[in-house]
């Protein structure tokens, strides 16, 4: 579900990012195949996103499940966190999905996103 959200956003010109600590072969060829830019193996992610988005971070949609994602979960302009996200990740995001992480979160928050600004292709 997920690969599809992110195709369509890349499709409308909306910037998709997969920024991880881990760098894995497979989340670089997926990211890449759905058109987004990994920035894997990232250690500090609030720099890696200052470092790689032209937007101010009022403009920025950032998802972490964990406390290495806090920070950036701060300093985003609307911070989301999955079901299963840590306590700590839950407490610095503005909201938390119904979904789990890797079960359609990124679906989830941009479906519903897209929904209420009236522009959910049908």
């Amino acid at each position: 579900r997920d690969g599809k959200v992110v195709e369509y956003l890349v499709e409308n010109a909306i910037p998709v990012y997969f920024i991880s600590g881990r760098d894995s072969a497979c989340v670089r060829k997926r990211a890449i195949a759905l058109g987004a830019v990994p920035l894997l193996g990232a250690k500090d992610k609030l720099k890696t996103i200052k470092e790689h988005t032209r937007c101010g971070l009022d403009r920025v949609l950032f998802v972490g499940d964990g406390v290495q994602d806090c920070e950036a979960l701060r300093a985003a302009g609307v911070a989301i966190a999955p079901a299963d996200a840590s306590d700590e990740a839950i407490a610095s995001s503005h909201a938390t999905t119904i979904a789990r992480g890797g079960d359609g979160v990124i679906s989830e928050i941009v479906t519903e996103f897209l929904k209420i600004r009236g522009i959910w292709p049908t």
